[in-house]
């Protein structure tokens, strides 16, 4: 077994598992929409964490290991394989139905792009399998966008917000120096510990020691909830190496 990070690409000019993100537009997307798949989430079946917002954190915490892509510049993220290209909750090109799947997953291959003037528009990633010809949900219809697209514009809106809230939460877990590496192990055959990933999380100790006018302050502004829950989601990594050893690809 070897040791692994949990991070998340270093991605710069283009976006975490979208391929060919375009602006959606009826000039050059007025004939696609989506098309159902037999295998929905196999375009995510080789990563090792995913994207989450704060708002999630009381969701994932039930089923994922919460960690974050680093101390200086942290991003929260749902654990979600060990091994490179496994990702142990996704079988036959399904997520496994009895877990909550983050909505940066729910709402692919929709996003929303910022055009200039604080203008919004959504993006679509015309590589992905779900978009093509003949769609069963289109884009477009009589020359105005679908029900279904407008949908997804209001959820990839509420996405954009939930992540500017979790971009703030990082930001003070930074400030107040909450934030410290780890090393997730585990015991093998053998009886021998193991190291099985680096992660970067929240110190717990760090946190008993604030001012209790700060911890008042956290309480208000929700962000000790959020605290608690990537407390809690700890108990997730001994589920994770179950699962790994479970999963076919593992």
């Amino acid at each position: 077994m070897t040791e692994n990070t949990v991070s998340t690409p270093e991605l710069t000019g283009k976006m975490f598992l979208y391929g060919q993100p375009e602006l959606l537009s009826l000039e050059a997307h007025g004939d696609l929409g989506l098309v159902r798949l037999d295998k929905p989430f196999e375009f995510a079946s080789k990563i090792k964490a995913v994207p989450i917002v704060s708002t999630e954190f009381s969701s994932i915490q039930k089923h994922y290991p919460i960690a974050f892509t680093g101390v200086d510049n942290p991003t929260p993220v749902a654990v979600v394989g060990l091994a490179d290209e496994v990702n142990v909750f996704v079988k036959d090109g399904f997520w496994d139905e009895s877990c909550y799947i983050p909505s940066y997953l729910r709402r692919h291959p929709f996003a929303l792009a910022t055009t200039g003037e604080d203008q919004a528009a959504l993006v679509v990633d015309v590589a992905s399998e779900r978009v093509g010809k003949n769609p069963d949900f289109p884009f477009f219809k009589d020359g105005e966008v679908t029900q279904e697209t407008r949908s997804m514009l209001d959820f990839c809106g509420q996405f954009t917000q939930e992540v500017n809230r979790t971009v703030n939460l990082c930001n003070l877990l930074k400030e107040l120096d909450l934030l410290v590496s780890q090393t997730a192990t585990r015991t093998n055959a053998k009886g021998e510990e193991e190291h099985v990933a680096n992660f970067v999380s929240i110190d717990g100790q760090k946190v008993a020691a604030l001012p209790g006018a700060k911890l008042e302050e956290l309480m208000q502004n929700g962000a000790l909830a959020a605290i608690f829950s990537q407390a809690f989601s700890m108990e997730n990594w001994n589920r994770l190496f179950e699962r790994r050893d479970r999963h076919p690809g593992a």
